[in-house]
């Protein structure tokens, strides 16, 4: 049985050889090589040009995120330089009140000078009036003194007259007349006498008078000096008052300038504040503007690229489509010669097929009559992409393989159908298979459906003839999308295609 076995898969390996061989297709493959290559460096330029259009794109998109935070920082900046502007300007009218008031104290204090002035004028003029009346007051007392003296004196010898007189008794007419030369002498000496006693008395008058006059010259002059005195007093507390006043007034104006000098540097920090943000706005202005420069290019840019991606994309359709339509008429032929040289060959093939399962029958005859088993085409497609036996490696590289069932291509998520009625006893992953599917049709029978997307049915479960059980995939070792469908008999593979009608 095992020679037989290797036997029918060498004339299977020869029928497959043959297959390959005899396909004669309609375009050269040098055609179809300069067709791949153009294609190939198409797509390798659309793929740079891609490349190109994304780093364009996120330089676009760096760029707009940096203007977005650059007027967001402008923003900021201008609002942190009318704030300045704003906080100058308040410090500018405080600073104008400061001078205003610091300029009101000067005058005050220049005024409080005058007066201050006025009042030492004043005072010196009161000392040197209180000195010329203590002068005055001197000088009256001195003459008050000189008249005291001279009424004390005369009415001293007035006084000593009068006794003379009384002691010696009054002087007779008769004497007088005849002490007298003539009677002119007589005459003369009688008047005398009382003239001199009425000189004395008047003498005497006067200066009581004239003292009485000096007393009363002096409480005046008296009164003068305590009135001034009285004056200078008020001047000196008025001087005291005005001195005290402009010690403050000195003392606020010192505290004004100190304000102002702060005020000034405050107003100086604002405006280096205000000049510094501005500075700061204006290259993020400019910066922004390079950024915007940078978009505008780099739109153009993009708009470049992407004409001329969409012209490498045509190009790339038209090459792929010239590519398809070649692959097709190949494809075609070679399907053309398959099918010949599968009809010359069947006869063979069909002659071994019944050795090999006489040989499995005598081995195993609980599933002698499998061979009249008859399956359901497996899949919504009938493309069939290789067949059962030897095969060139479908990666391209490597030698030719043993390949245990046939594969039917079509797009993603083709339906695939229970080839025969039976029970699951798989549904999950298995290695190169990928999602592999294994119904049991009872005798020794089983089928395969590899590269599966996904499961419809479950381990146990009992599936009808034609039932929907999965849909089409390319998981595990696999070049696309397409069923790999396998018939086991006795768990050896077998040509799916001797058992489907």
């Amino acid at each position: 049985m095992e020679i037989k076995n290797k036997a029918y898969k060498l004339i299977c390996a020869s029928l497959a050889a043959a297959m390959i061989v005899s396909a004669t297709p309609g375009i050269s493959l040098a055609q179809s090589s300069t067709i791949r290559e153009e294609l190939k460096r198409q797509q390798d330029q659309k793929d740079a040009l891609q490349d190109q259009l994304d780093q364009q794109k996120a330089d676009y998109d760096y760029s707009k995120s940096q203007i977005n935070n650059l007027e967001s920082s402008i923003k900021d900046y201008e609002n942190k330089i009318y704030e300045k502007q704003r906080e100058t300007q308040t410090a500018n009218l405080e600073l104008r009140n400061i001078i205003d008031s610091k300029n009101t104290v000067a005058e005050k204090i220049a005024m409080t000078n005058v007066a201050i002035q006025e009042t030492i004028d004043k005072i010196y003029k009161l000392e040197a009036d209180i000195l010329d009346l203590e002068v005055k007051i001197k000088e009256t007392e001195r003459e008050i003194e000189r008249l005291k003296k001279e009424v004390e004196k005369n009415t001293k010898l007035l006084e000593e007259r009068l006794v003379v007189m009384y002691k010696k008794g009054s002087v007779s007419t008769l004497e007088v007349l005849l002490s007298s030369k003539d009677i002119n002498d007589f005459l003369s000496r009688q008047t005398m006498m009382g003239t001199i006693t009425k000189h004395d008395k008047e003498l005497i008058a006067t200066l009581k008078s004239d003292k009485e006059k000096l007393d009363k010259l002096v409480i005046e002059l008296n009164g003068q000096k305590v009135s001034l005195e009285i004056a200078k007093e008020k001047a000196v507390a008025e001087r005291f008052v005005l001195e005290e006043q402009k010690e403050y007034q000195d003392q606020l104006f010192r505290e004004l300038q100190a304000q102002e000098g702060v005020k000034n540097e405050q107003i100086a920090s604002l405006r280096a504040s205000a000049e510094e943000y501005e500075n700061y706005l204006n290259q993020n202005i400019t910066q922004k503007r390079a950024l915007e420069d940078n978009i505008s290019n780099a739109t153009n840019e993009i708009s470049q690229l992407e004409a001329e991606i969409e012209a490498s994309l045509a190009e790339i359709e038209n090459k792929e489509a010239e590519l398809s339509a070649a692959e097709e008429e190949e494809r075609a032929a070679r399907i053309k010669a398959q099918q010949e040289e599968y009809a010359r060959k069947q006869e063979e093939l069909k002659r071994l097929s019944a050795e090999k399962e006489a040989s499995k029958q005598e081995s195993a005859p609980s599933v002698s009559e499998t061979s009249s088993t008859r399956l359901a085409w497996p899949a919504a497609t009938s493309y069939i992409t290789s067949y059962y036996g030897y095969r060139s490696n479908p990666f391209g590289y490597g030698p030719s393989e043993w390949h245990g069932g046939v594969d039917i291509a079509g797009p993603h998520g083709t339906s695939i159908y229970a080839a025969g009625s039976g029970t699951v006893t798989h549904a999950g992953w298995w290695g190169s298979y990928g999602n592999l599917i294994i119904i049991d049709h009872g005798n020794g029978m089983e089928t395969r459906y590899a590269h599966l997307s996904g499961f419809s049915v479950s381990v146990g479960q009992s599936v009808s003839r034609g039932q929907y059980i999965a849909p089409m995939g390319t998981t595990g070792r696999s070049t696309g999308p397409h069923l790999h469908f396998e018939v086991r008999i006795g768990g050896e593979t077998t040509n799916p295609l001797n058992y489907i009608r």
